[in-house]
């Protein structure tokens, strides 16, 4: 039996106040108590997790809407943490090999909704000293909601510091100029499955409108402006994008906006038809880049067994029952 945090029966001490369920345009209510100390208790609906084999946690949360929002806390052999957070309840973009583009896209987290997932990981798992904006939703189409969570996050005592935080992108290029230019100057990860157009505009169809040479140019100004290197992340699927071939334009890609380079092997997804790269594929791939002294990282799984990897969000063991009038109590911090 995986636990239910909450308490049954009639919903939050000191109140009545319930939250709208079901409907999209109308999340649930922040509940705020104060506290005999005079700091702040948010009440924040019914969530569950569910841990991995290999310590990964995963959070489904019920935010209001058809399908639950997940986050996921990633926790190395070396004890740091990474908390993955979600800014969207499902994703416009439709990317073909992410189980969150089939969801469609409902609509954009608030501030305190994506704090609430960081809150929630830190309560079940410990502080993160990480931060990435890669789980459900695409950060740049919400980007003053992200904007305004990673400023509330940096006014926290505890929590990560602002070199440790990443945003993930398909690659929305006016938003990557706007976050340029107003910050807060993270890093930022580019998802790019092949650098041949025709491949990646089937695969990811929603970021269509803007060409890799735009992305690219759009990159470097990002970087001419907060002198943060980029990181273009590859999702490997067998018999798609990783023939010899593809690392060598990846390379040429790669070539004057100096990256760095995470190589992921695809995560099952049920219902669809892509399988990872064989290892040796990988392995191949990955000396093409770094005989090019470019610095290259080969990402194994993590969070599998709970759907809880790159690629799986929305593929929830919980999306029945979640719905309840439980709620949980999760200690807001203060400056």
């Amino acid at each position: 039996m995986l636990p239910s945090h909450g308490r049954k029966g009639k919903g939050p001490r000191g109140g009545k106040r319930r939250p709208k369920r079901g409907n999209p345009q109308h999340p649930p209510d922040r509940v705020v108590r104060k506290t005999p100390s005079g700091s702040e208790r948010t009440l924040i609906p019914v969530y569950r997790t569910v841990k991995d084999s290999d310590g990964t946690i995963k959070a489904v949360l019920d935010f209001g809407g058809p399908f639950p929002v997940e986050a996921v806390l990633l926790i190395a052999p070396s004890g740091r943490r990474t908390a993955c957070l979600s800014t969207q309840l499902g994703c416009a973009r439709g990317c073909r090999f992410c189980k969150t583009g089939t969801l469609g896209f409902v609509r954009n987290l608030s501030s305190e909704e994506i704090l609430t997932q960081y809150e929630v990981l830190s309560r079940e798992g410990g502080e993160p000293s990480n931060l990435v904006f890669m789980g459900m939703g695409e950060p740049l189409e919400n980007l003053p909601e992200v904007q305004q969570g990673i400023h509330l996050l940096l006014r926290r005592k505890r929590g990560p510091a602002l070199r440790h935080i990443t945003i993930s992108t398909a690659g929305i290029v006016p938003s990557i100029y706007k976050l340029a230019g107003e910050g807060p100057p993270v890093y930022l990860t580019l998802s790019v499955p092949s650098v041949k157009e025709e491949i990646r505009r089937k695969l990811m169809p929603g970021v269509s409108a803007y060409s890799l040479g735009e992305i690219k140019e759009a990159l470097l100004y990002y970087r001419s402006r907060t002198g943060k290197r980029p990181t273009l992340a590859v999702v490997l699927m067998e018999g798609i994008n990783d023939t010899l071939e593809d690392a060598r334009l990846l390379l040429d890609y790669a070539r004057g906006l100096d990256p760095l380079v995470n190589l992921i092997p695809y995560n099952p997804v049920a219902g669809l038809p892509y399988r990872s790269a064989e290892d040796k594929t990988i392995q191949s791939f990955y000396r093409v880049l770094t005989e090019a002294k470019i610095p290259t990282v080969r990402r194994f799984p993590r969070g599998r067994g709970v759907c809880g990897a790159c690629g799986q969000l929305g593929a929830s063991l919980f999306v029945e029952g979640i719905h309840g009038s439980k709620w949980t109590e999760v200690l807001e911090h203060a400056e």
